[in-house]
């Protein structure tokens, strides 16, 4: 495990009285990166991009393989039976093909779901040898690794810079997973994002589009007004990666079904000491350890803040508790929609 790993009685004390009793026995987490310091360059801009790119500031958190995974969900999550869906850092300071390699090797090669991270130029023989090959089960796509990505106009990328359609060909095809996350500074309220997700829906109909973060949703104002919109695509799903925000929960799922939220935790941020807070419908990360994209200062302690992971979870339980509903669905959520997804797979 992590050097910088602590687990203090506390977080016992809040899996044990708060968590453990709604967790199904079997959980996939299906939104977890790897990497290591072998596969990052650093740029000019290193200052700048380390305030918006957390995997850019944590070194100790870079070496984040498949075993201190296993060994942290183990500790972590006592008497569960906690898996993965992985994949690496695709954003531009990753050496990608390192990435994917790194993925093949320790993940799909001890028998694991990994997705395979394209580049814009990837053409679809490429993609498509490396899903039939490697045995891939999907894409993770990235906004950051868009072709002439100009750091001062991001709100200028769209969907299909990065996510090409020769790569939504090939999932198409295999019926793969799509993690598809969202760009610009409006998320889900941008009218080109809206009308590029129904596209890819209706025109790659086999796909398994799920939107990370649920379309970056940490507020619930990033979702209410769009969710609708969206609500009736067959393939549409959302994943809960990073969302502590309990309203944000509930409204996913009073207005959309609950068979198409999958539970992910954007692990190993997820392990960091903190909680995402909204202040006027603005999303901020609040932690314990002051880190260049977080609020922090020397007052706050550490043992009085847990795991995002934690606080992600709490608020999926906290939800399901105000809308009363079965507590059958947290099991769909958690483990049996993702699982029914992976058995479509053609591959």
């Amino acid at each position: 495990m992590n050097e910088e790993f602590k687990y203090y009685n506390k977080d016992k004390e809040i899996f044990k009285k708060e968590l453990e009793k709604y967790l199904p026995s079997k959980v996939i987490d299906a939104h977890v990166h790897l990497g290591n310091e072998n596969q990052i360059h650093f740029g000019k801009n290193i200052t700048d991009r380390k305030k918006i790119h957390p995997y850019l500031s944590m070194d100790t958190l870079w070496n984040f393989g498949y075993k201190k995974f296993l060994g942290i969900a183990k500790y972590i999550f006592p008497n569960i039976e906690y898996d993965g869906l992985f994949f690496g850092v695709p954003i531009q300071e990753f050496n990608i093909k390192k990435t994917n390699d790194m993925i093949k090797e320790e993940v799909i090669s001890k028998g694991g779901k990994a997705l395979f991270i394209p580049t814009p130029d990837d053409d679809e023989r490429f993609v498509e040898q490396k899903i039939l090959k490697d045995n891939f089960i999907g894409l993770k796509p990235y906004p950051d690794l868009a072709i002439g990505l100009d750091y001062d106009n991001k709100d200028n990328v769209s969907i299909f810079d990065f996510l090409t359609e020769k790569h939504l060909n090939v999932a198409n095809k295999y019926r793969l997973i799509v993690l598809l996350h969202i760009p610009k500074t409006r998320r889900l309220n941008d009218r080109q994002n809206l009308e590029d997700i129904l596209n890819i829906c209706s025109s790659f109909p086999n796909i398994s589009l799920i939107l990370a973060h649920a379309g970056r949703s940490y507020c619930l104002s990033d979702i209410v007004n769009c969710l609708k919109k969206l609500s009736t695509l067959k393939n549409l799903y959302v994943d809960t990666a990073m969302i502590n925000n309990w309203e944000v929960m509930e409204f996913l799922l009073e207005n959309f079904d609950y068979e198409k939220i999958i539970y992910g935790s954007d692990l190993p941020i997820a392990i960091v000491r903190g909680k995402n807070v909204c202040i006027n419908n603005k999303h901020y990360f609040v932690t314990s350890t002051p880190f260049p994209w977080s609020l922090s200062n020397e007052n706050l302690k550490e043992e009085d803040f847990t795991f995002f992971i934690y606080e992600e979870i709490k608020a999926i339980i906290k939800a399901l508790l105000k809308t009363k509903m079965d507590h059958q669905v947290l099991n769909h959520i958690f483990y049996r929609n993702i699982e029914n997804i992976i058995k479509n797979i053609y591959i």
